[in-house]
């Protein structure tokens, strides 16, 4: 059987080095148990042709092969859900980001985009009471958006970033090197993350 992406069994947050040690079913694992440093990235929702649109991923950098595995990631237009009489109309994002804490110990997100549309989004999370740990955003600026999907699209291929064959991810890179032109929120969250770890990391 092939090995995959899956959710750890369990993880330990390590109060001295500050990191997550992930444990996994190494039958089925394609990352291996280990500590990662946890970070994500995330893409505030933003007009594309398909309409408002944001995307958020959660990663982990082994710290004993080096590579970066994209673990999680989730769309979302809104933070809490909205609903149609009993039916959830949006799923807003708050679920995920409790659940990336509860799995991995992960709450530090990087991101570079518009001050007003962060502050609007922000905000409702920071009122939000379910909502605790509060994440943390970390602004990370790029003054190039070309070398930072050459960073994206080198560790590709050199093997260094591993993620589903069945993300968004995977579907944009291929829709990226069609048509650059177009927004891409799943690489633009994915390119944050690894900025990231570039600038605050290493």
């Amino acid at each position: 059987m092939a090995k995959k992406l899956i959710k750890p069994s369990s993880v330990f947050w390590d109060t001295e080095d500050l990191n997550s040690k992930l444990f996994f079913d190494d039958s089925e694992s394609i990352a291996p148990t280990g500590k990662y440093l946890i970070r994500g990235g995330v893409c505030f929702p933003m007009i594309t042709d398909e309409g408002l649109n944001g995307h958020a991923v959660l990663c982990g950098r082994s710290l004993d092969n080096g590579k970066i595995y994209v673990f999680e990631e989730s769309k979302f237009i809104v933070v809490d859900h909205i609903w149609n009489g009993n039916k959830v109309e949006y799923e807003g994002i708050i679920p995920w980001l409790l659940d990336m804490w509860r799995t991995y110990y992960g709450d530090t997100f990087f991101y570079q985009q518009n001050f007003e549309v962060v502050k609007k989004y922000r905000l409702q999370m920071i009122k939000n009471m379910m909502l605790e740990p509060k994440p943390r955003f970390i602004e990370c600026k790029r003054k190039d958006n070309d070398q930072s999907m050459h960073t994206l699209f080198e560790k590709d291929m050199t093997g260094n970033l591993i993620y589903s064959r069945s993300s968004k991810i995977y579907s944009e890179m291929q829709q990226f090197e069609a048509d650059i032109e177009q927004k891409y929120p799943a690489l633009h969250a994915l390119t944050c993350a690894l900025n990231g770890y570039e600038r605050y990391i290493n």
